[in-house]
Formats: C-alpha cells, structure tokens, sequence
C-alpha cells in the first residue's frame, strides 16, 4: 500500500523506471523460477491445502503427498509462465526457489518412507506378539499335560502302593500256608510212620500167634495129656475155647488194621496229591504275581519315562520361550535406539533447517527494509539533488550491506545443501536400518505417532507458507547496479 502511495505521487516516467527495477529484482530471464509468485496464487495454494488438510481429518499417504506435491509445483509452474517478463535490466542468477522446493521434497519423502517403514515394522511387531502368544498357549498346554501326567503319576503310585501291600498280605499268608502244609505234613508223615510201626508190630504179633497156632499146637495137646492127667478135661476145654477165640479176635483185629492201614495208605496218598496240588497253585500264584509285579514295574517305568520326556520338553519349550523372549527384547532395544537415533538426527536437521529459515527471514527482511529504503530514495530523489554525493555515499553503504546481506545468504544456502546432504545420509541410514528394525519387539509400537507427527509437520502447507522466506542471494540485485536519481536525504532519512 505504501509503495503504490508513493507511486501515486510520481509522474510516469519515474513508475515505469521503477516497474522495470522491480521487474529486474525480482522477475526471471530466460524462464527461470520467480523468487515470489503471484500473491493469489500463494493465497489460493495455501487455502486448497488448509481445507484437504481439515477435510481428511487423517494422515496421507505417500502417494497423496507427492500427488498434492506435484500438483502444487505444476501450480506454480503456471503461475511462473503468467508471471510478465522483464523487457529490460541484468539478468540474475539460476537458483533459489527450485533447490528449496527439492530439498523440501526430499524432506517429505524421507518422512513419508519413515513413516511406511514403522508401519511395516509395527505389523511385523505385532505378527512376533501373536507368535509369542501362540507359544505361551502351548506352555500353558504343555504345563497343564505335565500336571496331568504328574497327578496321573501319582494315581499310579498310589495303587502300586495299594498293590504292594496286598502283594506283602498275599505273601504273608502264602508262606502262612506253607508252614501249616509243611506242618499237616510232617503230621501226616509221622502219623504214616506211627500206623506203619503199629502195623509192624501188629504183623509181628500175628506172626507170632500164627506160630502159636501152628507151631505150639502139639506142645499145647501134650501139655493137655500131661494136664489132663492132672486137671479136669472141663478145664481143658475152656482153655481150648479161650485160645481159639483169641486167635479169633487176634485175625479179626490183623484184618481190621489192615484196612485201616489200606485207609491210611489212601488218605496219605490223597494227602500228597492234595499238597502236590497246593504246591501247583502256589507256584502258579507266585508266577501271577511275579507277573503282575512285572507289570506294574513295566506300567511305572513307561510313565516315569513319559513324565521325564514331558518334563523334557517343558524345559526345552521354556528354554526357547526365553530365549525368543531375549532376542525380542535385544531386537526391541536395538529398535528403540536407532529410533532414539533418528529422531535425535531429524530433530536437529529440523533446527537446522528452522536456524537456517530465521536467518533466511531476517536476510529477507532486511532486504524489504532495503528495498523499503531505497524507494523512500528514490521517492525524495524527485524534490531535488542537493546532496548527490551524500546519497550516493549511502547507497554505496546500503550497496555494502547488500553485499554482505548476499554473502550471508550464500551462506545460509551452503548450510541448505549441507543440511541436504545430511538428509540424505539419515535416509541411507533409515534404509539400512530397516532390515533388522522389522523385527522389533512390541514396545516400539508407540513410534508410528512420533513418526506420524514430523510427517504433518512436514506437509506441504508447511511449505507453501515458509517457501518466500528462503530467498536465493543469486536472485536479488544490489541497489548498487541500478541507476536511481539522487536527491537531497534528510537528516532523519539518512539515519533510518
């Protein structure tokens, strides 16, 4: 506003004069990139981006960043071949605003290939948390198995146990039953030993009554003559009678005993088959339980085998548990350094490159002041040419401060290409940290926010509105180089 006052107030030769100045500052030759573009333009620019930017509501993807970075270019491209060419006046240097809006680029493709990066990194994390899940299920599988087979162990221990001491009682009375066998048998030996004496001693005395009767008979009839002469026949007889009814008796007791020696004879007879059989089954219950025995041992040791192998591998599946669980906190700690890293690394290239813009600004700034300076000049040059060689004294000083004004802004764009350079050293960095970041533990799932937050920061209505302030030094002409009528400055003038 106040530039187009004083241009009210100037006749047309002077508008045109500065038009063409103007135009030599700030318009390109030969096709080059404006330093400022049409004010609309911008305004328009910034607006579209300010309304996509609510109207999304979510982060955009790479893709969508360079579209909209395209588009914004090819914008400005047409804005540029709109812009009215310089009829006259030097040309000025290439650069400026095509290396910012590269490096502005380079910025916004490096974030957007961080933030693709932690998105993968995070699928991976939580593809590692579902495996890890997965195995702690089977552990718990594994430990209730085990438990089982532990109470199961115990189940059978107890009826060992119970079987052992019914094992014990069966031996008990096996060995019971022995000692009364072997005693009834030893009774009946013995009762086998006394019937068999008895009946030798009865056979004895058969014996010897059968040679009574036989062999004493005439001893008997000649003791009877001889007593018969002395004693009654009557006696005789009855003596006779008692003899033979002794002899009697004595065959009926020899026949008796020996039937009951035939008896006995098959009782020890049934006995031994009696006690050969009970040593049969005594020998088959010793075998069943020598079977059963060596079953139960088979049966014991198959399941302490099984315990054992189940204990095996619950160790072995916790031992890898572990061991998946250290490299994954390992994997998770080297991920959450090299992210500590790089955003260590991107928040200074960021203050970098906002040092480098302030500088760039108040670089910017100065010049308007200059420029500001320089129209005041030229608008007092008008009144009068008292003081010539004053003025132009002051515009060889303001020509130096422009000059040093260029140098610092020659240096504020070596620091650009620097900062450049150290971006694409993170980038190469980033990329060879991808491979071993991908499988990170589960705390670094949090990041993709801390990612996510450069990348709006770095959208490009960031630099659509911060593009102006970092002006190429190559594009701006020192107030030295164009011809201004001088005329008489005020003292005040002079030292503003």
């Amino acid at each position: 506003m106040n530039e187009d006052k004083l241009r009210n107030g100037q006749d047309p030769e002077d508008r045109e004069e500065e038009r063409i100045e103007t135009d030599s500052i700030g318009t390109p030759i030969d096709g080059e990139d404006p330093l400022f573009t049409d004010e609309t333009d911008v305004e328009s620019l910034q607006e579209s981006d300010r309304q996509e930017a609510a109207s999304d509501g979510e982060p955009r993807t790479g893709t969508e960043e360079l579209s909209q970075v395209e588009e914004q270019a090819v914008l400005l491209g047409r804005s540029d071949d709109a812009a009215p060419s310089a009829p006259s006046g030097p040309a000025a240097p290439r650069g400026g605003r095509g290396a910012l809006w590269r490096s502005l680029g380079l910025f916004v493709v490096i974030v957007l290939i961080l933030n693709v990066m932690w998105t993968q990194m995070n699928k991976k994390i939580l593809a590692q948390a579902e495996s890890t899940a997965s195995l702690q299920l089977q552990v718990e599988k594994i430990g209730e198995e085990y438990a089982a087979a532990q109470k199961n162990i115990g189940d059978m221990k107890a009826v060992l146990e119970t079987l052992t001491g019914e094992l014990d009682l069966f031996q008990g009375a096996l060995e019971r039953v022995e000692g009364s066998a072997q005693r009834h048998e030893t009774y009946l030996r013995n009762d086998l030993n006394r019937q068999k004496a008895a009946l030798t001693e009865m056979a004895r005395l058969v014996s010897v009554q059968e040679a009574l009767l036989e062999g004493g008979a005439a001893e008997i009839v000649e003791e009877e003559e001889a007593a018969a002469s002395v004693a009654a026949p009557d006696i005789m007889e009855e003596q006779l009678r008692i003899n033979v009814e002794t002899l009697r008796l004595t065959k009926e007791s020899l026949e008796m005993t020996k039937a009951a020696l035939v008896e006995t004879e098959g009782r020890l007879t049934a006995a031994e088959e009696r006690a050969a059989s009970a040593e049969k089954e005594l020998e088959t219950v010793k075998a069943n339980r020598d079977a059963e025995r060596a079953e139960l041992e088979e049966a014991l040791a198959a399941m302490t085998a099984r315990a054992e192998k189940a204990e095996a591998e619950l160790a072995q599946a916790v031992e890898s548990v572990e061991s998946s669980k250290g490299e994954l906190e390992a994997k998770a700690q080297a991920a959450a350094e090299a992210r500590i890293a790089a955003e260590a690394k991107a928040a200074e290239l960021e203050a970098a490159v906002a040092s480098e813009r302030d500088r760039a600004s108040k670089a910017e700034n100065a010049l308007a002041e200059t420029e500001a300076l320089l129209e005041r000049a030229r608008s007092e040059s008008a009144s009068g040419a008292k003081d010539r060689e004053g003025l132009q004294g002051k515009l060889k000083a303001l020509g130096d401060k422009v000059a040093a004004m260029e140098e610092k802004l020659q240096a504020s764009q070596a620091k650009l290409t620097s900062t450049e350079a150290l971006l694409e050293a993170a980038r190469e960095e980033m990329k060879g940290l991808k491979e071993p970041a991908e499988a990170s533990a589960p705390a670094v799932t949090e990041t993709s926010e801390a990612v996510e937050a450069p990348a709006e920061a770095s959208s490009p209505d960031r630099a659509e509105t911060e593009v102006p302030v970092t002006a190429s030094p190559d594009q701006v002409e020192t107030p030295a180089e164009t011809e201004v009528p001088v005329e008489t400055a005020s003292p005040d003038q002079a030292g503003a």
